[in-house]
């Protein structure tokens, strides 16, 4: 394996991934190489490869040099010769963010601000699902999570609201479900229109995290438990 820098084209890191970097060479591919930061397992690799070309890997020398630090991973053919490419950093909420940013024609002139062009995600949580609660007609179901609240149709199987809200801990359609009540880990009680996807009202009822949340079936009103040791109607 050569990685003489003469006969690559561009040469990038991944800065997400330390033990791994790629390099493109002038013709039409890209050949990742991954890092190997084991000495052992590089005088190993080494005494293999000296045994598939029918050498003594007794005779093998101990000295790390460059070509013992990377192993060629694949190689990804491209239509036309590589000029320049880059690492898509990935995010760790599964989404995929695209950025401008204005370049000031004048050296006096101050560039603004980059700005969010477009987003692509995937409709689910990005962190771990604290509550689920159904409508009672079956046809909603509202889930959420730290910072996330999203209203799915069971009917469609898609996400059809989706509102932030604190670290949730317990949640409950309201009757006509039309609202639904959110108990966070600070205490707080929040009301959310569904129909407009918005908060309405916000207040602190306990003074711990509330836990429990149940709505009366027969009279108006709900119960809510907290760690404070209080019940409140």
């Amino acid at each position: 394996m050569d990685l003489s820098l003469e006969e690559l084209g561009e040469q990038t890191n991944n800065k997400d991934e330390k033990d791994a970097t790629t390099a493109a060479s002038l013709q039409k591919a890209i050949n990742p190489y991954r890092n190997i930061p084991n000495s052992v397992i590089k005088i190993q690799r080494r005494k293999k490869r000296a045994r598939e070309k029918g050498k003594d890997d007794s005779q093998v020398s101990e000295k790390i040099t460059p070509e013992d630090d990377f192993a060629s991973e694949y190689l990804i053919r491209t239509p036309d010769k590589v000029r320049s490419f880059d690492f898509s950093p990935a995010t760790n909420v599964e989404k995929a963010e695209a950025y401008t940013i204005p370049i000031a024609e004048k050296k006096s002139e101050e560039s603004n601000e980059p700005s969010k062009l477009y987003s692509l995600d995937v409709p689910g949580h990005r962190s771990d699902i604290r509550t689920l609660t159904l409508s009672s007609d079956d046809e909603l179901l509202a889930s959420t999570s730290n910072n996330l609240l999203k209203v799915w149709s069971l009917k469609t199987r898609t996400c059809i609201r989706t509102m932030e809200c604190g670290f949730a801990l317990c949640s409950a359609l309201l009757p006509g479900n039309k609202y639904i009540l959110v108990r966070t880990k600070t205490s707080e009680l929040a009301l959310y229109d569904i129909g407009s996807s918005t908060m309405i009202e916000s207040i602190k009822a306990h003074d711990g995290a509330v836990y429990s949340l149940q709505v009366r079936s027969n009279k108006p009103g709900f119960v809510t438990g907290s760690t404070d040791k209080d019940v409140e109607f």
